[in-house]
């Protein structure tokens, strides 16, 4: 749908993207990190060896919306810390 809606939409100078975020620590998810083991696990799975937080999706947001992306329509853009990286993740077998 997003591919479909950046076509239609791109003559009238309106970018549609999407943002596909990673492990990120929010209100719904503060306390599966807050187990160490699963803190652990979860991170040995992002080569930025690092959980995400909501500001990083927010700075993509902005990114998107701004002057500096103007060349960017119908692109997902993975704010993960690089775990698309991995086949697992991109439906092979890790």
């Amino acid at each position: 749908m997003m591919e479909t809606m950046s076509m239609e939409y791109a003559q009238y100078d309106i970018r549609i993207n999407n943002i596909s975020p990673g492990a990120v620590v929010t209100e719904h998810t503060k306390e599966k990190f807050s187990d160490l083991k699963t803190c652990e696990e979860t991170i040995k799975m992002i080569p930025a060896r690092e959980i995400g937080n909501a500001q990083v999706i927010a700075n993509a947001a902005l990114f998107l919306s701004s002057d500096l992306a103007s060349y960017i329509h119908g692109t997902t853009l993975y704010v993960d810390g690089g775990m698309m990286n991995y086949p697992a993740f991109m439906g092979g077998k890790g």
